[in-house]
């Protein structure tokens, strides 16, 4: 009689079920890290874009405008033509609206909305004269 060592096919594909089970569940729960990891670093190059358009405008007296559309940021110099773009991560949008910083670094009390579809939570920077932006 002959004897046959090995796994039988059910053995196999039991165990690579199993496997794959193992494998994709810890990478569906790192979806919300990633996706606030993608949301804080659209705000901190919001806030750093936000900073050097500050200083541009005020060093250079140079004219900046801030349009914010759904899923961009752009800030373009007037007389310059120099522009930063952010875009926002996918899990994030914003209501769209423009602003200037005037050529000394002010603007005008504006507030700036952007939506974590995922989070479901907004998150709302208040840019005053020229001191920054808050939350």
């Amino acid at each position: 009689m002959i004897s046959h060592r090995g796994f039988t096919l059910i053995e196999t594909v039991i165990v690579l079920a199993m496997t794959s089970l193992c494998i994709t569940f810890p990478a569906s729960q790192l979806r919300p890290f990633y996706y606030h990891r993608a949301e804080t670093i659209f705000l901190n190059q919001f806030d750093q874009a936000w900073h050097y358009s500050l200083i541009k405008s005020a060093v250079e007296r140079d004219r900046v405008q801030v349009s914010i559309t759904q899923k961009q940021v752009l800030f373009r110099g007037k007389d310059s033509g120099w522009s930063h773009q952010i875009i926002l991560p996918e899990t994030m949008r914003a209501l769209p609206q423009q602003f200037s910083l005037s050529n000394q670094g002010h603007v005008s009390p504006v507030k700036i909305t952007f939506h974590s579809d995922y989070f479901k939570n907004n998150t709302v920077l208040k840019p005053q004269m020229g001191w920054g932006s808050y939350e």
